[in-house]
Formats: C-alpha cells, structure tokens, sequence
C-alpha cells in the first residue's frame, strides 16, 4: 500500500451521498477501491493482469444494458469534447484548493454535475489553476485519498493523473505499476514525458497493453517527440511488439505516418526481428482506408518504395518471404494503376511484379512454411496460398487452430 497516501483516521462524517439525491460511486464498503483492485493482480514479471482487473471492475457497477469497452476505449475515440460550464467548474477548483470537500463523495456528487469525462475536466483544471490559485498540497492530499477510495473510473483518472504529478522516489513505483492499466497509461505517459524520462517511456510502452500501447504512441508521436531519434524509435518498436497484447490496427498507422521508417529500414537490414516488425507494420498501414494508407501521401510512398527496395536486400530467408506474401496482398488489392503510378520512378511494375510471381512460386513451400505458421498468427499470410491451391498450407493452420472455433470457422 502506498503509505504516503495513508488516510487520516477518525470519525465519518455525514456524506453527501446521505444528504442529496445525486448517485455516487466514489466509497462503497462493500466494494473493492479500483486501487485495490489494480494492486492485487500484478504479475510476478511486473505487469498487469488487465484481464482479471476488467473482470473485477465490472463487479463493480455492472449494466445488463451497457455495452463492455476494452479498458482505454472510450478516451481514445475521436469526437468533439464537452465544454465544461466555466462556473461549476472554477466553483469545484474552488471546493478543492481550499478543502471543502469533507469526503471523496462530495467531489464526485459536483463532478457529475458537469457531464464529462476525466480528460476534459483535467485539461480545465490545468487551463484554471493559475487564475483560481488552488493550494495544490490540499487538492494533492484529498485525491490521494479519493485515489485509494474510488469505484467510479473518470474519478480515478482524475485523483491518479493529479497525485502522480506529485510522486516522488518514495512513490513512483507504485504510480509506474497503476500507470501501465490501459484507462490511465496517457496519464502515466504525460507524468513521464514532463520529466523527460524517456526510459520508462519505453517501459511502460512495453508493459501497457491494448488502448494503452496506442495512448502512450500518440502522445508521442503527435507532440512531435520522436523526429530524428532513430535509435529511440527502434526501441520504441521493439517495446510495442515484444510486450504485451498489441492493437495492430491501431499502433502500425501511427508508426507508419510518424516514424522514420526509411531510416529504420536501412538499420534493419542487419536485424531480422526489426524487419520483421517493420513489415508488419507495412502490411497494416498499407491496407488502411482513407485516412490511415501510408499510400496516400508522398511521404507514405517514399517509406513503402524504400520498403521494397529493402526487401529485395535482405537474406533473412522467412522474413523475406513473408514480406513478399506483403508485397503480393499489396499489388492484389491496390489497383494496377494505381499501383504503377506510385513505383514507377523506382521499377517497371510489370517486372517487378513478375520478379515476385518467381520469388513466390520458388520460395512458398511446405518445410519453410510450416516454421512461419508456428510463430506468425496473421491470416495474411493464407492469400498466396488461397489463391495458389496451396493446400498444404491450410492444413497446418487448420491443425493449429483445432481447438479455436472463431479462427477455423474463419477458414
């Protein structure tokens, strides 16, 4: 338990949750804190066991009705803030600075009253401390308390992201531990970067999961963190793909688009893992609509035509191939045209495209293939062999995924 938090005993007082009719979540006795509960599934290795906390939480306050988000979901969405009412919101900075809330309850009766979430409220407070000169030891110390009491999530992101702008040595793991949870990792991320320690950066890029991989990149990469640093962003990669579960979909985009990928690319020549990922990365981005294509933009095509160019280079002999089956899906569902305007600076695309028919037809066997299919889980790696009546292919995918319904009916 983290001591420096420790409450102050004595009697309770009245709550506001017995005098009004405004529902609160913040203290049920009967109920685990969300703390508590973060704390108690933390795995021998360090990390979270996110999926035993979700199940946890959902005791909490569950809604037959209410759809299940994963953890991180909701402050990732893209769409138009909720102005905060400028009044009940300097009146609540007001309450906090000078301690008038009595208990964690009262807080969390007048945060409702905003109807918004934890990361409007905290970009309001920020925006308002100078002008309402809260005592900001006082508002630490009462959300210290409201950190280790809460059940309601938005009240949590709020007490976690202000108490870690005050830890210290003597509290730092246990707010790096809290911080890897999906829902507060941006928090933890801002903690992090305004202290300039990138290390744990990566750290916590590493151990987060899920929403929380892609919060802490995004803050990165749109702040315009990671220009030039080449080495950082290679083991910013690295970080997100030997970790925990990762939100491809998600992550390779901002990797794509912000990286410098040409320049990671003439690195990962000597690494195959790099490559590898890199790869992975590619074959995402470059299957991404609108808004998400690396081949939308100049820039985008740059890294894809230096992508090939690499791939023809390299001598890992599976990471070749699986790049080849990348290359294969992109000339499959990029337009022709399109396609050739986009390398014809670079490659006659006719030719290019057979050199890879050759390379496919020479290389896609069953010996190398049955290693790759071990340890890669993409589907897209079944197109060649869809296409091509590789049936020996589907066979060892469908023996790997025996005993998973989802993934064979999918076959």
């Amino acid at each position: 338990m983290l001591n420096a938090f420790k409450k102050k005993e004595g009697n309770k007082k009245e709550t506001i949750a017995e005098k009004s009719e405004v529902k609160t979540t913040v203290r049920k006795k009967d109920k685990p804190s969300i703390y508590k509960i973060i704390l108690e599934n933390v795995k021998e290795n360090g990390t979270l066991n996110v999926q035993r906390i979700e199940e946890e939480l959902w005791k909490l306050d569950s809604k037959s009705d209410e759809m299940v988000f994963m953890a991180g979901y909701k402050d990732n969405v893209k769409q138009e803030p909720k102005e905060i009412n400028e009044i009940t919101g300097m009146i609540i900075i007001e309450k906090l600075g000078k301690r008038n809330y009595k208990e964690p309850e009262e807080f969390e009766a007048d945060f409702q009253k905003l109807d918004t979430g934890a990361k409007e409220f905290l970009n309001f407070f920020h925006s308002n401390a100078v002008k309402a000169k809260p005592d900001l030891k006082t508002v630490h110390d009462f959300m210290a308390e409201v950190l280790m009491t809460t059940v309601n999530m938005e009240i949590f992101k709020i007490a976690f992201e202000i108490v870690g702008n005050f830890s210290d040595s003597s509290t730092e793991d246990v707010i790096f531990t809290i911080g890897q949870y999906p829902e507060v990792a941006r928090y933890m991320a801002m903690l992090l970067v305004n202290r300039e320690n990138f290390d744990r950066i990566r750290e916590l890029l590493s151990k987060t999961e899920g929403w929380g991989k892609v919060s802490v990149l995004e803050l990165l990469a749109y702040n315009g963190l990671l220009k030039g640093k080449i080495d950082y962003q290679i083991e910013l990669i690295e970080a997100v793909y030997s970790g925990n579960f990762v939100l491809s979909m998600e992550t390779d985009p901002i990797i794509a688009h912000n990286f410098d990928i040409v320049e990671i690319l003439d690195k990962s020549t000597e690494d195959s893992e790099l490559f590898l990922n890199i790869t992975n990365i590619m074959n995402i981005s470059i299957e991404g609509g609108v808004y998400t294509s690396i081949l939308n933009t100049p820039e985008g095509r740059e890294k894809f035509i230096k992508y090939i160019k690499t791939l023809e280079a390299v001598e890992f002999e599976h990471e070749r191939l699986i790049g080849y089956i990348i290359l294969y899906r992109t000339f499959k569902y990029v337009p022709a045209e399109l396609m050739e305007q986009i390398v014809e600076k670079d490659f006659d695309y006719k030719k290019l495209k057979k050199e890879m028919k050759n390379y496919l037809d020479e290389n896609y066997k069953e010996e190398i293939m049955s290693e790759i299919l071990q340890s890669e889980n993409e589907f897209f790696l079944l197109d060649y062999a869809i296409d091509h009546k590789k049936s020996f292919v589907l066979d060892i995918v469908k023996k790997k995924y025996a005993d998973n319904i989802y993934n064979y009916n999918y076959l």
